[in-house]
């Protein structure tokens, strides 16, 4: 009867080991995911940025060439 305990309590160790191996390779997969993603959004914050500078650069040219164009309307 003791030796059935004890390999009931071995083999409830190797399912416990077993789980906690597995969420730890779940944990390391989902460490490798978050940081896929933190580059993919840091390389979109720049794409974003450079659309932005695009914009007011344009709007600045947009307000020289109306200057430009009131100039000649008078």
């Amino acid at each position: 009867m003791l030796n059935q305990e004890l390999a009931l309590i071995t083999q409830q160790n190797k399912v416990i080991t077993e789980t906690a191996y597995n969420a730890s390779n779940i944990s390391a997969q989902t460490a490798a995911a978050v940081e896929e993603i933190t580059a993919s959004i840091d390389e979109q914050v720049g794409a974003i940025s450079q659309v932005v500078i695009s914009a007011e650069q344009l709007t600045d040219l947009s307000q020289a060439l109306n200057d430009i164009v009131v100039k000649y309307e008078l």
